[in-house]
């Protein structure tokens, strides 16, 4: 029997600007995109799928969301993708905004994700 419980994201964030989820990026992508652009206050701009990114204004600041695909380790067998806040040149942002949005992010791309893989069958 398949599991369709939401995944949750596996540990919490490494840094103020990052998490991990444990889903494919493509899934992640998609699903980054549709919590972006139903949330109250967030201002979508762009997104660029080969890039895994959406450039989004945030409580005045302009920054980027990326996914990225982790690699497969003996730690972690399975697929992962890291959601991380960057600056418009790609440095590492954990501004107390770009933490806020990463934190609605964390919680809301479980069921998006679940939502996204169950529309697939």
């Amino acid at each position: 029997m398949l599991d369709t419980s939401p995944a949750s994201p596996e540990k919490p964030a490494k840094s103020r600007g990052e998490f991990t989820v444990p889903a494919s990026t493509l899934d992640t992508w998609n699903a980054v995109g549709q919590v972006l652009v139903r949330l109250d206050g967030v201002t979508y701009e762009g997104r660029a799928q080969m890039l895994g990114l959406y450039a989004v204004q945030y409580r005045g600041e302009r920054f980027l969301i990326l996914t990225r695909g982790l690699v497969v380790t003996a730690e972690r067998q399975t697929l992962a993708t890291e959601v991380s806040a960057r600056l418009l040149d790609g440095k590492p942002h954990g501004s107390d905004a770009a933490v806020e949005l990463l934190g609605l992010l964390q919680r809301r791309l479980p069921g998006e994700i679940a939502r996204i893989t169950a529309s697939k069958r």
